[in-house]
């Protein structure tokens, strides 16, 4: 195996790492905007189960039964280019793919930041973690890493633009993994606080996603390890994506250290 293919599965291998613990949050029935979403992580800390997502996507006011989330099949996941999704006849793109459907969950509890931070955890039944497809991530002060200039990134989340109307108002989303670093914010952006927050590089390319839907999801390194460091994902939670600023073409995410502090 050359040095191309080691590095194409050592990037399957972190893909399908941040799958597991990724979920799209439907919001639709919540919200005024229909269809309206944002995108998730199922979390372990301790001995309770949380998801963890932006403040703007599960606002205070919404009703815990109008709250679904879509997990992952076990089905692995398949590389799809972009105009595939979008051009081609859906039910082709349908035969490709494994779908799950929005479920309901049982919230117990909601921690919310404020609107700076823009971040909260769902505290969900203990019993979830017998569900098919739930996979959570145990945030321990060890499973976390400070983000750093120049830091190699990940990102999971459902893009609006990767979505296809089904029905009249059914819509099939897919998930948009991205590659990136951390970038230095050499300049005054408006509610950027780098003590709370850090960008990431988001170039417009053609194989980039509209951001929008990407909000709540995390943002991961990994700690290299195995035969030429490429093996072994050992991920590391660095933030959550909250915004995009679009004259620099740059994601912004709340530092993890922000996250601990809602619940730990």
């Amino acid at each position: 195996m050359n040095e191309a293919a080691l590095l194409e599965h050592a990037r399957v291998g972190i893909l399908e790492a941040v799958a597991k613990y990724t979920i799209l949050i439907d919001v639709s029935y919540a919200s005024s905007n229909y269809p309206s979403w944002g995108t998730g992580t199922l979390f372990k800390i301790k001995d309770k189960l949380f998801i963890g997502t932006c403040k703007h996507v599960v606002e205070p006011d919404y009703r815990t039964e109008d709250i679904r989330v879509i997990y992952k099949s076990d089905v692995p996941m398949k590389w799809t280019k972009k105009d595939e999704i979008k051009k081609y006849p859906l039910n082709e793109v349908l035969k490709k793919v494994s779908i799950t459907t929005a479920q309901k969950i049982s919230i117990i509890n909601r921690f919310y930041s404020d609107d700076i931070d823009d971040l909260a955890l769902l505290e969900i039944d203990p019993s979830l973690k017998n569900v098919k497809g739930f996979q959570f991530f145990t945030l321990t002060d060890s499973s976390v890493k400070s983000a750093d200039i120049d830091m190699q990134v990940y990102l999971m989340g459902f893009s609006v633009e990767l979505a296809r109307q089904v029905t009249r108002e059914g819509y099939g989303t897919f998930p948009y993994f991205e590659e990136s670093k951390v970038i230095d914010a050499n300049d005054n952006l408006q509610n950027f606080d780098m003590q709370r927050h850090f960008l990431t590089d988001f170039e417009a390319t053609e194989d980039s996603a509209d951001p929008h839907g990407l909000s709540g999801c995390a943002v991961w390194t990994r700690l290299p390890s195995g035969k030429n460091n490429l093996w072994t994902p050992n991920l590391r939670l660095v933030g959550v994506q909250h915004g995009y600023y679009n004259k620099r073409r740059v994601l912004v995410a709340t530092r993890v250290e922000r996250l601990l502090r809602l619940i730990i």
